[in-house]
């Protein structure tokens, strides 16, 4: 009888070496062409009558922009070639296409005309007072916290008015004298008060 030598199992490098040349090794990508209807960045130029237009490369057309944008100005090679791009539906990272960043924020125009701005980025969220950086009206501006006090609610990118109608409601004691026991609390603090002076 003829005896088989013992199976020989390669060394724990010789595994390792084959499994990173699995996980390591150059895969096939399918690059998948973007969708039609994809949000695409504008630039915001000013009008020469005043106001405001969005120029789209994609369709080599001008218009004015109506709505709440997110904004960014990115740094350019030139002071002057600094170009303040906007979107309704792109995050403030993705409109700056990997570019460094001079100013961001958020801004709202009604038919071209500019109604704020503000200094509102979730990404970036630069500082107030460096406002001028962003090379918009310092009159139109409105820094974020006053626009969230005033009743606009700001999250995830969106902007919507939340207002109610009317003065907000005095909330009544459990005992329902109320102004009643107010006014008493006055009156009594008031003795109180002549009463210490003798």
């Amino acid at each position: 009888m003829v005896r088989k030598p013992p199976p020989q199992t390669p060394p724990p490098c010789a595994i390792q070496r084959a499994g990173a040349a699995v996980v390591f090794a150059p895969h096939a990508r399918t690059v998948r062409p973007p969708p039609a209807a994809q949000a695409i960045a504008e630039e915001l130029v000013p009008r020469p009558g005043g106001g405001y237009q969005a120029r789209s490369a994609q369709r080599n057309t001008l218009s004015p922009p109506t709505g709440t944008f997110n904004f960014v100005r990115v740094q350019g090679e030139t002071p002057r070639a600094r170009p303040l791009l906007i979107s309704t539906k792109l995050p403030h990272a993705q409109l700056t296409g990997g570019r460094p960043v001079v100013y961001a924020g958020t801004a709202r125009f009604d038919r071209g005309e500019m109604a704020w701005w503000s200094n509102y980025s979730g990404t970036y969220q630069p500082i107030a007072a460096f406002r001028a950086q962003a090379g918009l009206p310092e009159d139109k501006f409105v820094p974020w916290q006053k626009l969230q006090m005033g009743g606009t609610a700001m999250q995830r990118g969106t902007f919507t008015e939340r207002r109610t109608s009317g003065a907000p409601e005095r909330p009544a004691s459990p005992a329902g004298d109320g102004p009643a026991k107010q006014a008493g609390v006055k009156a009594g603090s008031a003795s109180q008060a002549g009463g210490s002076k003798t």
